[in-house]
C-alpha cells in the first residue's frame, strides 16, 4: 500500500491544472464497494473517512445538512430513514435526537446491517481530515455562512472545496467574495440534452472560468458525444486554469462509463474519462481506482 496523500501534496496538485496525477475523490466517504468498505462502514462516518485516508484518497466527498436547532451534520438525504435506524426529517429533529441514532452500514437501506456509529458534525469531519487531505462539501445551499464560519474555527478554510450547479453569476455572488478565498468547482449537469442547449463546450463553461477561476469543473454527462467533455473542451478548462473532474459512480454520469464496469474493465471506463481529460474522479471504488491509477503512473 502507498503511503497516504498528505494536505501540502494535495493542496498543491489541485491547482495544477495540466497535471497528469489523478486526484481520486471517495464519494460520500466510502472507499469501495467491491473491497467490502460497503460492508463495514457508513457513508458519511468517521469511520469511513479514516479509511479512506488510511488508503490513499486525495478528497472526500460529504453532505451537509442542517438540525432543527442549527447543527451542521452530515447526512445526504433530508430524512434519517434510509441510512439510520431513525425516522423523521433532519429538519424536524434536534442534534440530540440525531446523535442518538446509529448509522447502518454502506449506503443504508432495507437489509442494512446497524453499526455502532453515530452521525458525526461537520466540525468533526473537518477535525479528522486536517493536516490529510481535502473535503468536498456538498448539500450546502443555503449554509455558505455558517459553513464558512466552522472552517474558520477549524482552521481547515483551504481544505475544503465548495461547488454548486447554478449559473456562472449567482456562484460569484455566492463564493467569489468568501474571506479568505476558498477552493470552487461549478457543476455542469447535461442529461442527452445538450443539443438544445444555446451554447455548447467551452462557450458554456467560460462564464465561470472568467468570473470564478474555479479549481476544477464538474462535469456530468450522459451522451458520450457531448462536446462539454470533448478532448478539445477539458483542454480549454485546463488552459484556463481548472482542472476537470468527472464522476463514475453511474453510467449516467460520464457517458455510459461507471465504477460497476470499470471494476471488471477499468482501462474501457476509468481509463475513457481519463482520455477525456479528467484528472479528478469521484468514485465509489476509491481503492480499486487507485490500484489502477498507480498501475500506470498517475497516482503517487
Amino acid at each position: 500500500m502507498a503511503a497516504p496523500s498528505t494536505i501540502d501534496r494535495i493542496s498543491k496538485e489541485i491547482l495544477i491544472p495540466d497535471s497528469q496525477q489523478v486526484l481520486v475523490v471517495a464519494h460520500r466517504g466510502l472507499s469501495g464497494r467491491s473491497t467490502g468498505a460497503w460492508e463495514k462502514y457508513p457513508e458519511n462516518s468517521l469511520a469511513a473517512f479514516a479509511h479512506s485516508i488510511e488508503i490513499g484518497v486525495d478528497m472526500i466527498e460529504v453532505d451537509v445538512r442542517k438540525t432543527k436547532d442549527g447543527h451542521l451534520i452530515l447526512m445526504h438525504d433530508s430524512r434519517v430513514e434510509r441510512t439510520t435506524d431513525g425516522k423523521g426529517a433532519i429538519t424536524n429533529l434536534a442534534f440530540a435526537e440525531i446523535r442518538n441514532l446509529r448509522l447502518k452500514t454502506g449506503i443504508g437501506a432495507k437489509g442494512a446491517t446497524l453499526t455502532s456509529y453515530k452521525v458525526p458534525t461537520l466540525e468533526e469531519a473537518l477535525l479528522l481530515v486536517k493536516g490529510k487531505c481535502l473535503i468536498n462539501l456538498d448539500k450546502v445551499g443555503s449554509l455558505i455562512p455558517e459553513c464558512c464560519e466552522v472552517l474558520r474555527r477549524t482552521d481547515t478554510m483551504r481544505q475544503v472545496v465548495f461547488k454548486a450547479g447554478y449559473s456562472a453569476e449567482r456562484c460569484a455572488a455566492d463564493y467569489g467574495q468568501i474571506k479568505p478565498p476558498v477552493l470552487f468547482m461549478p457543476i455542469i449537469t447535461h442529461k442527452k440534452d445538450w443539443q438544445s442547449r444555446d451554447k455548447h463546450g467551452w462557450a458554456e463553461l467560460e462564464p465561470y472560468s472568467r468570473l470564478l477561476r474555479p479549481c476544477a469543473f464538474e462535469l456530468v454527462f450522459a451522451a458520450e458525444d457531448d462536446p462539454m467533455a470533448a478532448p478539445e473542451t477539458t483542454a480549454l478548462i485546463k488552459k484556463n486554469g481548472s482542472r476537470v473532474w468527472i464522476n463514475t459512480l453511474w453510467d449516467t454520469q460520464a457517458g455510459g462509463r461507471c465504477d460497476e464496469k470499470a471494476v471488471h474493465d477499468p482501462d474501457a471506463n476509468w481509463g475513457w474519462v481519463i482520455s477525456r481529460g479528467a484528472n479528478i474522479i469521484q468514485t465509489d471504488e476509491a481503492e480499486r481506482l487507485l490500484q489502477y491509477l498507480r498501475s500506470r503512473n498517475l497516482h503517487w
